[in-house]
């Protein structure tokens, strides 16, 4: 690996073979990469760790209470449910949360009262953001993982909801791991905001997706 680069900055790498001893051929064309940010400690974080599980059954228009500074809307399709170990449907879903042993939130997809294209939306408090420009503000771990996996959405709003901007978005199966999102919040620095994950059901029932460690 290279190692000693600075994070949130953008380099050039060329690459070039040694065809002997000391003989170099010529460089290819530069490939742009950007470092990450490095993420802070956290001061608002949530696993899902202290909420209690939610009794699912395979249904995906099941109720689930969250607490605290992430809960479900009321105005949409479906929940968000609180989860330990593997969803109830083989194929599609975490075996476990990010570090094992604890819990996640997921969207559970099997149940003929839930429709392709059906959303479950997270929504957070108001939340005043402070930044750094060092390091990143918001992180989080999602998986998507199942044959009918639709999408996954993070916004922010600064007047209440009246108004979305899209953060993140990511669509489709990406196989059955743990993925980790690094959001740098700069130019809401000082401003209070609220955030939403939106997940939405896919044409069938292998298509849970998680996320763990809102940050």
């Amino acid at each position: 690996p290279i190692q000693g680069l600075d994070f949130n900055t953008t380099y050039e790498i060329y690459v070039r073979e040694e065809c002997s001893s000391g003989v170099f051929s010529i460089n290819s064309c530069p490939i742009q990469v950007t470092t990450l940010c490095t993420p802070p400690t956290p001061t608002l974080a949530e696993d899902f760790n202290n909420q209690n599980t939610c009794n699912t059954f395979a249904n995906c228009n099941m109720q689930c209470d969250i607490t605290g500074l992430w809960a479900n809307v009321s105005n949409d399709d479906m929940n968000w449910l609180v989860r330990e170990n593997s969803t109830p449907t083989s194929f599609t879903g975490p075996n476990d949360d990010v570090e094992g042993g604890g819990r996640y939130i997921y969207l559970e997809t099997t149940g003929i009262s839930c429709q392709n294209g059906d959303s479950a939306v997270l929504l957070s408090n108001l939340i005043t953001v402070n930044t750094d420009p060092n390091a990143c503000e918001l992180s989080f771990n999602y998986h998507m993982n199942g044959q009918h996996i639709n999408s996954l959405r993070l916004d922010i709003t600064t007047d209440c909801g009246d108004n979305w901007t899209p953060l993140f978005e990511a669509q489709g199966s990406k196989g059955n791991q743990w993925f980790a999102e690094y959001l740098d919040l700069d130019s809401y620095n000082n401003l209070d905001v609220q955030l939403r994950f939106v997940g939405k059901k896919g044409n069938g029932f292998r298509g849970d997706i998680a996320i763990d460690n809102l940050n």
